[in-house]
């Protein structure tokens, strides 16, 4: 599991106080299961088990997903599918932390066969959520 930096500006995050709690717990959680450049697998059923444990039993996947839809509408992160997996990456990872592995263990989601769901720009203004990265491309 990758040690993860966490500045000290994180506690007067415009972004992270407009989370629930639950949500908030969620990203710290997340940053310590995503690879080093950042992407995580989006499968919700994944990311419990990864983020919580030794509370699978309590944490229904409706939170994870909700969880997901409230990063991703804060502009934490982005959701993208390749191959018809969702994956998950945070917006601002290199700003943050450091990368020492030389290759990802997922799909770069701005590469030509993944569809990214949040353009990395800041003039995303209607986000998708996990349930429309779900949903088959017609």
């Amino acid at each position: 599991m990758p040690n993860r930096m966490l500045r000290e500006s994180i506690r007067t995050s415009e972004s992270l106080d407009a989370l629930s709690p639950e949500a908030e717990c969620f990203f710290y959680r997340l940053m310590v299961t995503a690879d080093d450049f950042g992407r995580f697998d989006g499968r919700p059923e994944i990311l419990r088990a990864a983020t919580f444990p030794l509370a699978t039993d309590r944490t229904p996947l409706s939170s994870i997903i909700h969880h997901l839809d409230a990063l991703a509408a804060q502009g934490l992160i982005a959701l993208s599918t390749h191959a018809g997996k969702p994956y998950g990456y945070f917006l601002n990872w290199e700003k943050y932390q450091q990368t020492r592995s030389h290759a990802s263990k997922f799909p770069d989601p701005l590469a030509d066969d993944s569809s990214p769901q949040h353009p990395q720009t800041p003039t995303n203004t209607s986000p998708q959520t996990l349930e429309d990265v779900s949903r088959p491309q017609q």
